[in-house]
């Protein structure tokens, strides 16, 4: 009778346990994780990063903020996130740093394009971001 008491006392437990973890919240899979710019594109067009500039996104589970570097310029700024849907409801800041005339462009159309995000997708572990007509491609950099 007695084993019969912790056992239902264990299992009582465990259920309880098992409820609690079930109601979390589950992480979007682009948040938490540097990402690393790999292109940017328009209909018909792709444009690969520039060679040895590297432009990240960190978008925070925590508070909600998406943070990084453009090429030249540090960024931030505030996301909402519903479950593929991705949006910038405020402006996103940066630094004003003075850089070669290639970064300042790319940093430039890259941060217009992540401006106007609408929503993203996985794709064999990289990130696609989907801006209208437009996308931005992330490869996850490694820890």
């Amino acid at each position: 009778m007695k084993l019969f008491r912790i056992i239902m006392v264990v299992i009582i437990v465990l259920a309880g346990i098992l409820t609690v973890t079930a109601c979390q919240d589950i992480a979007s899979p682009l948040e938490d994780y540097t990402w690393v710019l790999m292109s940017y594109s328009e209909v018909g067009k792709t444009i690969d990063a520039l060679p040895g500039v590297e432009v990240t996104a960190f978008f925070s589970s925590k508070d909600e903020t998406l943070s990084g570097n453009a090429g030249c310029n540090s960024y931030g700024g505030r996301y909402k996130l519903d479950r593929l849907t991705l949006s910038f409801p405020g402006p996103i800041t940066t630094t004003l740093m003075a850089c070669s005339e290639a970064i300042n462009q790319q940093e430039s159309e890259y941060l217009k394009i992540l401006q106007s995000a609408q929503s993203f997708e996985m794709d064999h572990g990289n990130l696609i971001i989907h801006c209208g007509q437009k996308t931005i491609k992330f490869k996850r950099k490694a820890p």
